[in-house]
């Protein structure tokens, strides 16, 4: 028996589905711990006091909350520490789902607006990375695929937990609470429903906000937010780069690893071009008056690109009147999956004429060859904003066996491995070794050192020490002063 079109193209995007979770729940297994993971568990969730609670930018209260419950049920493990960045993967993976089948109906539509928006390098690293990036995706992306008048309540309370799990993200939350009052309300007939639907926009979302988050925003210090940037230029940039950043040269040949990598510049113009294209054609048919998908495709496709443009004024105003820094890098991942919305949806709507059938074939031509681009890119050992921590779990096995063969109690370490030490060393529960942080140089006379060779060989050499392992890729090394660490056992 064979499948039918409509299910062959269904079976294929479930099964991308799964491949995406099992991809995310693998590279949480496998990657080491990273410096702002190892912070996360040290400072907020691993400490006997109720910290979890402490107002400061680096604490992603939702996800440290999780953190702490996971790790005291299960114990301290990669997958412990990760697993409400999984929660938050499942959630984004499956709101994800959702909207490609609403948007392409099954078709090759909604395979590339699928892959587009979970395979993305940019997207997927902070699913899988323990902070509260990937809750924070997961219940925003659900709020807009929830997004219909029976469910407002649910869209209110996903965007207040978007929020919970991740400051950064409060005007990208209340942009899209704000297109669908608007939406709602210009569909009321009277100023009662109105009233209501205010009230269900706003009054679930708003109690569980401050239930969650009120005292730490009422303690929240001066001064906390200092990652950002002064130049939106430079914030889209950082969510350009990081979204195209480096194919997988295991997966492609070398031709075709260059071929790729010397023509990725061209995808984001030719989205842009194909998209204007496609919104003029829409723009000028009367199908998108006559047809209530046109109509609900419209609107989401508003509702994610204006969300978007809004967020990035309000984030403008903030640094104009108040100096607060404009999204950088991890902060603006929010405008990956709304901007890739934005792109994919027009071509939802159907209009039969030459120039319909064509314009839509050009945004799905252009959203395909990004998204074999963004598959190309898949990565199962490192994230790029922690690259130098991917070898961190096997620096901390060598430091390990020292400490046990030789005896070494004390460990120098540059200031990308400290945390990382420090956490594997809380979570192995019988080894107790000091690591001693790189300040502005490194401690004398160590047994042994914790280096990032790109900038630290020259202390090797003038130290005389010995690199007893090193990765080239991360440029983590471990290095031992041979003849103290061997006066160690002595």
């Amino acid at each position: 028996m064979t499948l039918t079109r409509p299910r062959a193209s269904a079976a294929i995007l479930d099964s991308t589905a799964a491949f995406a979770w099992l991809w995310v729940v693998a590279r949480a297994a496998v990657q080491s711990i990273t410096i702002d993971e190892a912070d996360t568990y040290l400072v907020f969730a691993g400490r006997s006091a109720p910290s979890h609670w402490e107002a400061a930018a680096n604490n992603h209260m939702l996800n440290s909350m999780l953190m702490r419950l996971f790790t005291s049920l299960f114990g301290v493990y990669h997958l412990t520490v990760r697993l409400p960045a999984l929660i938050g993967a499942a959630v984004y993976i499956g709101a994800a789902w959702m909207l490609a089948r609403r948007i392409g109906r099954g078709g090759w539509l909604a395979w590339a607006t699928f892959v587009c928006l979970t395979f993305n390098p940019f997207v997927m690293d902070h699913l899988v990375a323990a902070r509260g990036y990937s809750l924070a995706l997961g219940f925003l992306l659900l709020a807009i695929a929830c997004g219909r008048p029976s469910g407002l309540p649910y869209v209110s309370i996903c965007l207040a937990l978007s929020f919970a799990a991740n400051f950064s993200f409060a005007l990208a939350d209340a942009a899209v609470m704000l297109f669908f009052l608007l939406w709602h309300c210009s569909e009321a007939r009277t100023l009662r429903e109105r009233a209501r639907i205010a009230a269900e926009c706003i009054l679930p979302g708003l109690l569980v906000a401050a239930v969650l988050t009120g005292p730490m925003l009422m303690a929240w210090p001066r001064g906390e937010l200092t990652w950002g940037t002064t130049s939106l230029a430079r914030m889209l940039r950082s969510v350009g780069r990081d979204s195209f950043y480096r194919l997988n040269p295991y997966l492609l040949n070398p031709p075709l690893y260059e071929f790729a990598a010397r023509w990725r510049r061209l995808i984001l113009p030719a989205l842009a071009a194909a998209w204007l294209w496609r919104v003029a054609v829409v723009a000028l048919s009367r199908e998108r008056r006559r047809s209530p998908r046109a109509r609900r495709m419209l609107w989401l496709s508003a509702l994610a690109l204006g969300s978007a443009l809004l967020a990035i004024a309000g984030h403008w105003a903030l640094f104009r009147m108040r100096h607060i820094l404009l999204p950088l890098d991890r902060t603006a991942v929010y405008l990956a999956p709304l901007l890739t919305l934005a792109a994919a949806v027009p071509a939802a709507i159907r209009i039969d004429t030459p120039a319909g059938r064509a314009s839509r074939r050009a945004v799905i031509a252009v959203l395909s060859a990004m998204a074999c681009y963004f598959v190309l890119c898949l990565r199962l050992t490192w994230f790029k904003e922690w690259e130098w921590d991917a070898s961190a779990k096997q620096l901390y096995s060598v430091v390990s066996y020292y400490h046990h063969r030789y005896g070494v109690r004390e460990v120098a370490t540059n200031w990308r491995y400290t945390s990382v030490m420090n956490f594997y060393e809380a979570a192995s529960g019988h080894e107790s070794f000091a690591v001693l942080p790189q300040l502005e140089q490194y401690p004398p006379r160590m047994p042994v050192y914790v280096l990032y060779l790109p900038s630290d060989r020259e202390f090797v050499e003038s130290q005389g020490l010995k690199i007893v392992y090193q990765d080239e890729a991360s440029g983590g090394a471990v290095a031992i002063h041979p003849g103290i660490c061997l006066a160690a056992i002595r």
